[in-house]
This record gives C-alpha cells, sequence and structure tokens, in this order.
C-alpha cells in the first residue's frame, strides 16, 4: 500500500453522476428505502462479482466502485496505479426480510479465493484485494463470527491462519477489510533459520528500518516487496551495491506494479544489468549480481 506522501491527489467531483440499474431498474445512488441495508464487499473484479449479487431475492440494487482507499473519486487508471489504495468492490443494497446477511456473505466467501492476498486469479495488484465493509457495528460482529467460522474451514484444509485486519472505508464508517495473506515473516524463519542460523530478518518498512549498522553488511539475498516506484527505486539502490558476488534481489509483484517494473527497468538499464522473469503467480523477478 502507499505511503502516505504516495496518494494521488484525485478530484472534487464524482465521476459517476447516478443512474438506474441496467438489470434492476432502480437507482444506483442513495438515497435507498428505509428498510434497506448497506455492504461493501470485494471479492477480484466487479464486473463478474456484481452480477453474483444482483440475481439474488431480495436485493434492491447492485453497483460497482472503488472502496478503502484515500485518492477522492479515482479513475481505474489511478486505481490501477495502486497509487490510491482502493479496492474494486460491490455495493448490494438489500432487504434484510427478504435476504439474510448470512447468505451474502456466503455468496462472497464461496465464489472467489480469499487466500491469494493482493490478487484473484490472473488479476494482480492491491484492487483485486479481498474486502468486507460492513456499515453498522451489528454487521461488522456478524462479519467477524463469519470470517472465524470460514477460518476454520481454511485450518482443516491445510492453510495457516490469516490476518482480519480493521480499517475505515472512505465513508468514514467503521469497516473491517478481511485481508489474508500468503505469507509470513514467522513462517519463513520457521522454514529457513533451522537450516541457516546466518540470516537476519529485517522486518518493517523500508527504507525507515535502515539503520547505520546495515552500512556495513553485505547481503547473499534480499526480497524487496514494494509495489510502488519510490520503495522500489530506493531498494534496489541501498541493497543491490551491498550484494556479495553470486547474490541477488528477488522483486516481488515486478509484473504486477507498474511502479515496481518502472523502477526495476530503470535501474537495469542505468547499471546494464538484466531483470530475470520467475515462473510464480505473482510474477516476480530477479536481478544477479555477477560473480
Amino acid at each position: 500500500m502507499p505511503y502516505d506522501n504516495e496518494y494521488l491527489p484525485g478530484r472534487e467531483s464524482p465521476i459517476f453522476a447516478g443512474e438506474n440499474h441496467a438489470v434492476l431498474g432502480t437507482p444506483m445512488l442513495p438515497s435507498f428505502p428505509k428498510n434497506m441495508q448497506q455492504i461493501i464487499l470485494g471479492l477480484g473484479c466487479f464486473w463478474g462479482a456484481e452480477r453474483l449479487f444482483w440475481r439474488l431475492a431480495g436485493v434492491h440494487v447492485t453497483a460497482v466502485g472503488y472502496a478503502g482507499g484515500q485518492t477522492p473519486h479515482p479513475t481505474y487508471e489511478e486505481v490501477c496505479s495502486g497509487q490510491t489504495g482502493h479496492t474494486e468492490a460491490v455495493l448490494v443494497v438489500f432487504d434484510p426480510k427478504k435476504q439474510t446477511l448470512e447468505n451474502l456473505l456466503q455468496v462472497f466467501w464461496q465464489t472467489h479465493d480469499p487466500t491469494q492476498g493482493y490478487r484473484q486469479g490472473n488479476d494482480q495488484g492491491t484492487q483485486y484485494r479481498s474486502v468486507i465493509y460492513a456499515t453498522d457495528q451489528n454487521q461488522l460482529s456478524f462479519v467477524k463470527n463469519s470470517a472465524e467460522t470460514y477460518q476454520t474451514a481454511l485450518t482443516f484444509s491445510g492453510f495457516d491462519k490469516r490476518d482480519v485486519q480493521s480499517e475505515k472505508n472512505t465513508t468514514g464508517l467503521e469497516t473491517t477489510e478481511a485481508h489474508f495473506s500468503n505469507t509470513s515473516a514467522a513462517l519463513v524463519r520457521s522454514t529457513i533459520q533451522p537450516v541457516n542460523n546466518n540470516i537476519h530478518f529485517i522486518e518493517g518498512c523500508f527504507p525507515q528500518t535502515w539503520s547505520a549498522a546495515m552500512d556495513q553488511m553485505t547481503f547473499a539475498l534480499v526480497h524487496l516487496d514494494a509495489d510502488l516506484y519510490a520503495p522500489t527505486k530506493a531498494g534496489l539502490e541501498q541493497f543491490y551495491p551491498r550484494l556479495n558476488a553470486g547474490g541477488l534481489v528477488v522483486i516481488h509483484d515486478y509484473n504486477a506494479w507498474f511502479g515496481a517494473r518502472t523502477a526495476v527497468d530503470e535501474y537495469c538499464q542505468e547499471n546494464s544489468l538484466v531483470p530475470i522473469p520467475m515462473p510464480d503467480k505473482s510474477g516476480s523477478c530477479i536481478i544477479l549480481k555477477p560473480s
């Protein structure tokens, strides 16, 4: 996700002026009938996700858009840049007497893979993270219980415990983001350290975690998962010169993030290097230091 000074400015006026839903025929912008409830769900590309809900009984209207970011009224291109903080999402307005929140969440959990982190299938980027934005405290409690129930099924299937993080969306209402990450420092440490104890784990956000003592260090392998241009370029400039001969830098999501890819290509061109693609789902690449 972007640093505070990396969010795009956006604009004051909404891009969508509002109209009736092409399938349901109901208005897609508030105000909605007082007996209706709302929930915002992010489960990958919103065009495919939206149709799952407009076909359900008791759904008054659905609408797609971007939620959870800081850039006001972003465009599609701005969201895809990774510098707005938004995720693609579907607003579901429903009559609780005709449609239950439990059933809506069941559709949510069972029609996408929330364990993929910042991607969904071939779609990659933070705008495809899995989210649930509740609109009141009762919903929030229900969502958390639902996530715990789903986690039980994940654990039974062999998945590690996932974190459910809380945040506020752009409406200022209390929300929950069900963001499931496939990796963790603890898992990496438990896997590698039994094999080689001479490995240092530097946790946190670069460059804030850089210390004077690290100026004297050399590195055999560095993993950069910065996504955006500035931290990726800064990381390469800081770490690559300190690699041991034959060492390498792994850049996560190289093919998924325009900013990261631009920084890598630029740094490689400046230093006569060639990024080597990796056959992983995140589209990573490596940069080797000649031995």
